[in-house]
């Protein structure tokens, strides 16, 4: 089969007509990565330079992973010590003093007792 053989034509079309399409969404990914490299450069070579910085960045994402997600005050509930397991739950929130504040769900548990 050659090029010019009318059995490719379909085909040869086809691709030829996703190509065209494929453009703008290739250029407008293009023009956002470029957008991206632009307000990102700045920060990468400061971190080239200095990669403490780097170290720090770190460290403090390292320390709120080790927080946990679960923000009871585990002192609210003395008759259940140890119980968090750090992990916030999704619906799990207590108001206090107006401010919704995330639990997992055995601290979650636990401080119901007490609010029933």
């Amino acid at each position: 089969m050659s090029a010019h053989d009318p059995a490719q034509q379909p085909l040869t079309h086809t691709f030829n007509r996703l190509a065209q399409l494929l453009i703008p969404v290739v250029r407008t990914h293009l023009q956002t990565l470029t957008a991206l490299h632009t307000e990102l450069r700045p920060f990468l070579e400061e971190a080239a330079r200095n990669p403490a910085i780097v170290d720090q960045w770190r460290a403090e994402r390292e320390a709120e992973e080790a927080l946990g997600t679960c923000h009871c005050l585990c002192g609210a509930h003395p008759d259940a010590p140890g119980i968090c397991t750090g992990t916030g739950a999704p619906g799990r929130d207590i108001v206090y003093n107006g401010v919704p504040v995330t639990h997992c769900a055995p601290c979650w548990q636990a401080k119901q007792w007490q609010l029933a």
